[in-house]
């Protein structure tokens, strides 16, 4: 049965990729598609194009306003397609329609160290810095951060959950001052590298709070 959301042109990919043994996160969009292919930018990180060639196994997240699509594609070629390179995916013939409430976001407070970065594939000496988090979902974070601390584009980090650590690498997304306490601003961050089964982990979570703070209500 056709979807209208997926595929269409520059429908924002993320691509999952092995590198290095482990699984990171790239973002792109769809160039063109039709009955047989779709066809995406091929990722601007050098480690991601170092790992794609033909035959490879790819898997990928399409996103559209209410939900997402998870599926696994073969690349079939690379070509370029006028200024850039492209990937010639072996089009998926049903993926997996997920609503975006599995990324809902939930009020949690949890202890977190944190440590700003200026690329996502800059490793920093810096000692790391208690946080704490105000929310969290499947897609990202809310961290509540010193207000002197200098701001860059990226945040690396360890959340400690009731009874996991996750380490995730992240994009700042927004800032604004904490109304609860002076001292400190509040940054919303979008997880950009993270465990795929660390983010079904917390998804898990999410939902499992969310049930807990229903059924409190209900019996309240």
């Amino acid at each position: 049965m056709l979807d209208k959301h997926f595929p269409s042109v520059y429908q924002r990919i993320q691509l999952q990729i092995e590198v290095d043994g482990r699984k990171r996160r790239y973002y792109t969009r769809v160039e063109d598609f039709d009955d047989e292919t779709l066809t995406i930018a091929m990722p601007p990180e050098k480690e991601a194009q170092d790992s794609i060639w033909p035959g490879a196994d790819i898997d990928a997240i399409a996103i559209a306003e209410s939900c997402l699509y998870l599926f696994s594609a073969r690349v079939q070629r690379v070509r370029e397609l006028g200024k850039i390179s492209v990937l010639v995916l072996k089009r998926p013939p049903q993926p997996k329609r997920l609503q975006r409430r599995n990324f809902f976001r939930i009020g949690a407070v949890l202890t977190a160290r944190f440590r700003m970065l200026d690329g996502i594939d800059e490793t920093s000496e810096e000692p790391y810095v208690e946080a704490l988090t105000r929310d969290i979902s499947g897609g990202g974070i809310l961290l509540v951060i010193p207000k002197a601390t200098r701001l860059r584009e990226y945040v690396e980090m360890d959340v400690d959950f009731p009874d996991f650590t996750v380490h995730a690498v992240g994009r700042v997304a927004r800032t604004r001052p904490s109304k609860q306490r002076e001292e400190k601003v509040e940054v919303g961050v979008e997880f950009m590298r993270v465990e795929k089964e660390d983010q079904e982990r917390i998804i898990r979570f999410v939902f499992a709070k969310q049930r807990a703070e229903r059924a409190e209500g209900r019996s309240g």
